[in-house]
């Protein structure tokens, strides 16, 4: 029987990386759409971020708040309000690391 791989997102070491995916998505449901993310959860998605595959493009300017709100097809997901005024979205799954493939 294979082991999950143990990953670190924001901090916080998981088993496996479905566990980490699972915390994530609690997390976000925690919430209804346009709450404002509490700030115990707002340190941890701050750390949480920087291991988001298009970190520097997407929060380079610094992020002023976190927030959930509606996406694409009625999903809900995590937005960023950057310091710039620009509202940025991301969803739970985007913060787990992927294992990268080999060519």
């Amino acid at each position: 029987m294979s082991r999950g791989q143990k990953v670190t997102v924001g901090g916080i070491e998981f088993d496996k990386k479905g566990d980490a995916k699972d915390y994530l998505n609690e997390l976000l449901k925690s919430y209804e759409p346009g709450d404002r993310v509490s700030q115990t959860h707002t340190d941890f998605l701050m750390e949480a971020i920087k291991g988001h595959p298009d970190y520097d493009e997407k929060f380079g300017s610094g992020v002023e708040r976190f927030y959930t709100d509606y996406a694409e097809f009625g999903t809900v997901c995590f937005w960023a309000a950057l310091k710039n005024g620009e509202p940025v979205k991301f969803s739970a799954k985007s913060l787990v690391p992927v294992k990268k493939r080999k060519k």
